[in-house]
């Protein structure tokens, strides 16, 4: 299981969330930090994460390992937290499932559905 905690600013309250998580948690829990700064990283780290990353691209792009994302309620709201939480940041976290399609996977659905509209002509 990958408990992703995201936070910004001076990390303090991503630190409490993965000690807390450490404290009533399996050792076998993955603890994915994701800070907005490397300060916000670091904190985390130092409280005992698993692993970590700092940065809008590595939020956007660690996000969907995620089986729990925690964090503070000001990380879905772009611009937050004196402007660290970017629009992208914030999206990220609200629908880290969707990932668009490599653009292979696009064209084999458009020619299934061709061939598919072929079959019934």
């Amino acid at each position: 299981m990958i408990i992703t905690v995201i936070d910004g600013m001076g990390g303090g309250i991503g630190a409490q969330i993965v000690t807390q998580l450490h404290e009533e948690l399996p050792l076998d829990v993955d603890i994915l930090a994701l800070g907005a700064n490397a300060v916000a990283t670091q904190k985390m780290m130092e409280a005992r994460a698993s692993r970590g990353a700092s940065g809008e691209n590595a939020i956007r792009v660690s996000i969907g390992q995620a089986d729990f994302i925690l964090a503070p309620i000001g990380v879905v709201i772009p611009n937050s937290m004196m402007g660290e939480i970017t629009p992208g940041i914030a999206v990220a976290q609200i629908a880290p499932a969707y990932q668009p399609a490599p653009l292979r996977d696009r064209r084999h659905r458009v020619e299934s559905a061709h061939q598919a509209d072929r079959g019934r002509h």
